[in-house]
């Protein structure tokens, strides 16, 4: 009978220090992982909905008319839409463009409102009066002027009351000036006589409990023509908050499970030497229920301590390692207000997680009579193999299931099914590799027995009956592995994706463009003025969009076509040389399968006509070449400049790619020839990459810290299990050292051993990341991209950092009194 089962629960802790302080940091690990990326989830999703507001500002709903329709919100139109219900509030905004006096052009003009939805969407201060403009930075800089100065808009004079930062590292921005909304209808009544014009698109924030898209729907209905953007469905932020919501699920799952490894393989280190003493109380009267009660109270107390100061480490490292690290990369770093009602939920609902598992094998060693709990305690292979197979292939299986029917489903649960499948991967994974490990081992001992000799040959023979004790170690190793490959390669597929964007839209080394929708500049004088610059090689010209129809076999197909300076493009390479250019087009891959064309094909062209209201011919043209995209471009047809039939007073410049052979000299001698023409907006792409990285780098910088704290906390909780496992075996290192190795080969015998957990975890965890990866890649379009050296990085520091420990260990070990190690009780 047990006096007190409080008492002997201190008591074993008091008697086990090592074990218990290595448990407690094994569960503060997992709940800071958890913890760190719950957290990381929340800042994360909160930067994409800053963005969204950088975008949209508070408002839900955009409405207006497509630009082409050329309609304008009148002030019946405008009551109908304020009357619904469910709208928190509203703000009209006029569009136009207006002519610059310096500039001999015209600009994007918005007129808005004094209110806080359109200061919160186009971001200044203070109050506009009818005399003020705002304008942007590179806007400002090409006309020289600053915060009060006036200037000319429309033979109107405007005083610069905000001068706004560009929104850098998007390609090439729009120039834009800001005024009020009173100011600028007036103008344009002046100007066009229209007086009944309230607003282009108006601005709305629904209310606290109402339905954007019953809104949406309802807006519709007073006028079909409405077109409606929803905030939310900005395609490329859905893109971004679909692939990040995903990894962080997945991220999530991988860090729950190095929380249970972590936990199952260090309290099997603490039970293992405890179920013996639990056998001897039981032969002595002791109950189940005073034994399970020992077993609860040892786990309450490790779980208690360590969740607490797994908590505290995590806000810690929010607090002060991030801005730390923002000072060291000298990257600006905004850490806000830690959530504290989100962290505290996850430290509790992990520590319930981490209480279950740690009762689990307590109540097992309690339950059972004293001679089966000592002859499970040293027992080496699993109950049942059979059973880990089957389950394990269910797993493989039912994963290549979901994911055949995710890429077949167009709902929206397509992802969600892929998500369960990455689930089901590592589980299946993970449940086959220990039962397989020891067939794999015994079909390579005769080839480590030629390469690494007879000593390597003992070691890993004496590893093969050890896999259940040896399996949480290696596959704790194979989750980090994971989560380092997963996790770079959504940073690298993110960061490249972006990139390539920049890059399809700087296709040569400079990028001149018009601010003015139309601008007067002469093609030809341009072309030729840029070409005279020293150090320029070639110049090449697009024009503005224009649309065009194209026929062939009673098939048509209405697009749109840019006029581009062939021959130069094909002498820069963005095209290959190409003849009969004056009749010829260059289309894409989806205009000749609409119409099923081959090179050489013949073609009927039309364009619209506005004076007839109908499609005029204008002959036909021949298809020199198809390409899957057109360089720089995001439309689908190229005709040269020569196409006379293409040409008409509407056609001007849109933009110049520059090739240069003396980037400075030649951006230097640009900048004079903006002066000329301050109409001309000069690009680069190694400054647009630039911001980009910036911009990256600012975002992710909080993921980045994640990855690196969820690193090193893997690899000291791994080391220390690993350090545990040594140490259970030093009885063993002592009989060999009996029978016939020395203190280099008992040395070599654990360096052999643990390089095997090392690499085997390494490995599975590459091959399971890359599977993983991959078939999360499958929810975005983007493409997949893996960052080999970052991986290969972590790799080979943590094999390095393990030796540096297990080393010195072992020859510790090797050095001991055979004597005192042959009576040393392990457990």
């Amino acid at each position: 009978m047990i006096g007190s089962v409080k008492g002997l629960t201190y008591r074993f802790i008091r008697a086990n220090k090592w074990i218990v302080a290595s448990s407690v940091i094994s569960v503060m690990l997992s709940i800071f992982l958890i913890v760190t990326m719950t957290v990381f989830s929340s800042s994360a999703k909160q930067s994409l909905i800053l963005q969204n507001q950088q975008l949209y500002g508070d408002a839900d709903l955009l409405v207006g008319y497509h630009a082409g329709q050329e309609k304008l919100i009148d002030k019946r139109l405008f009551d109908q839409i304020t009357l619904q219900g469910g709208i928190e509030r509203i703000s009209p905004v006029l569009v136009s463009h207006l002519q610059v006096a310096s500039l001999k052009g015209d600009i994007y003009t918005v007129g808005i409102e004094n209110d806080a939805l359109a200061k919160s969407r186009f971001h200044f201060q203070g109050e506009l009066a009818s005399d003020d403009v705002i304008v942007n930075e590179s806007l400002a800089e090409a006309l020289k002027i600053h915060v009060g100065d006036s200037m000319m808009i429309d033979n109107r004079s405007l005083k610069v009351k905000q001068i706004l930062a560009d929104f850098d590292g998007m390609g090439v921005a729009p120039d834009i000036l800001i005024m009020a909304r009173g100011t600028l209808k007036q103008m344009l009544d002046d100007k066009t006589g229209i007086n009944d014009a309230v607003a282009t698109y108006i601005m709305i924030e629904k209310a606290e409990a109402a339905d954007v898209y019953t809104l949406a729907d309802r807006i519709r209905q007073v006028d079909t023509d409405l077109r409606i953007d929803v905030a939310e469905q900005d395609e490329g932020l859905k893109q971004n908050l679909t692939y990040l919501t995903g990894m962080m699920i997945v991220l999530s799952g991988l860090v729950l499970i190095i929380a249970s490894l972590f936990t199952i393989s260090n309290f099997e280190v603490l039970m293992y030497k405890y179920r013996n003493q639990f056998a001897i109380m039981r032969s002595m009267g002791a109950t189940k229920r005073q034994l399970f009660h020992i077993v609860l109270r040892l786990g309450l107390a490790i779980n208690l301590a360590g969740a607490g100061s797994g908590l505290v480490l995590a806000l810690i490292s929010y607090r002060f390692l991030t801005t730390w690290m923002g000072d060291l990369f000298s990257v600006p770093v905004s850490v806000t207000s830690f959530p504290w009602t989100r962290s505290v939920i996850v430290t509790l609902s992990s520590m319930i997680v981490i209480q279950i598992l740690l009762c689990i094998p307590g109540f097992r060693a309690a339950k059972i009579l004293p001679v089966r709990l000592m002859q499970e305690n040293e027992r080496e292979d699993f109950a049942s193999p059979k059973w880990r197979r089957r389950s394990g292939f269910v797993m493989l299986a039912g994963s290549l299931m979901l994911i055949v029917f995710g890429k077949t489903n167009s709902s929206g649960l397509a992802d969600l099914l892929i998500l369960f499948a990455v689930l089901m991967m590592v589980i299946g994974i993970f449940v086959l590799f220990p039962v397989y490990l020891s067939h794999a081992l015994a079909r390579l001992l005769p080839v480590f027995n030629r390469i690494f000799g007879r000593t390597s040959y003992v070691a890993i023979k004496n590893v093969m009956p050890h896999v259940r004790k040896n399996t949480f170690l290696m596959l704790t190793i194979c989750a980090m592995m994971v989560i380092v490959v997963f996790g770079s390669a959504a940073l690298k597929s993110m960061q490249t994706n972006h990139q390539k964007y920049l890059s399809d839209q700087y296709v040569s080394d400079i990028v001149m463009t018009s601010r003015l929708s139309h601008s007067h500049i002469d093609p030809s004088e341009l072309r030729e003025a840029i070409r005279q610059i020293d150090g320029v090689e070639e110049a090449s010209m697009l024009s503005r969009f224009s649309d065009i129809g194209l026929t062939k076999n009673a098939k048509f197909v209405h697009t749109s076509y840019l006029l581009a300076d062939l021959d130069e493009m094909a002498k820069q390479g963005f095209l290959p040389e190409l003849e009969n250019k004056k009749n010829g087009i260059v289309v894409t891959t989806k205009v000749a399968e609409r119409l099923q064309l081959k090179e050489g094909d013949v073609l009927q062209a039309s364009r619209y006509s506005n004076e007839r209201h109908r499609d005029i011919p204008v002959g036909e043209v021949i298809v020199l070449k198809i390409m899957d995209k057109l360089p720089g471009t995001y439309y689908d047809v190229y005709l040269d400049w020569d196409s006379s039939a293409f040409r008409n007073d509407e056609t001007t410049f849109d933009r110049v790619f520059i090739s240069t052979k003396d980037m400075n000299g030649t951006l230097a001698q640009l900048e004079d020839l903006t002066g000329q023409y301050p109409e001309l907006k000069v690009h680069t792409l190694t400054e647009a990459l630039e911001q980009s990285r910036q911009m990256f780098v600012q975002r992710w910088f909080l993921f980045m810290a994640v990855m690196i704290v969820v690193v090193l906390s893997v690899m000291l909780g791994t080391l220390n299990t690993l350090v545990h496992h040594i140490h259970m075996k030093r009885k063993e290192y002592a009989i060999l050292r009996a029978i016939s190795l020395g203190h280099r080969g008992v040395v070599r015998v654990i360096f052999t051993q643990a390089m095997l957990y090392l690499v085997s975890g390494v490995l599975l965890g590459v091959v399971s990341g890359i599977s993983v990866t991959g078939v999360t890649g499958l929810i975005d379009s983007g493409g997949v991209h893996f960052d080999y050296r970052f991986v290969s990085t972590v790799a080979g520091v943590f094999v390095i950092l393990a030796l540096l420990i297990i080393v010195p260990f072992a020859h510790h070990i090797g050095k001991s009194k055979i004597t005192l190690e042959l009576t040393r009780d392990n457990k």
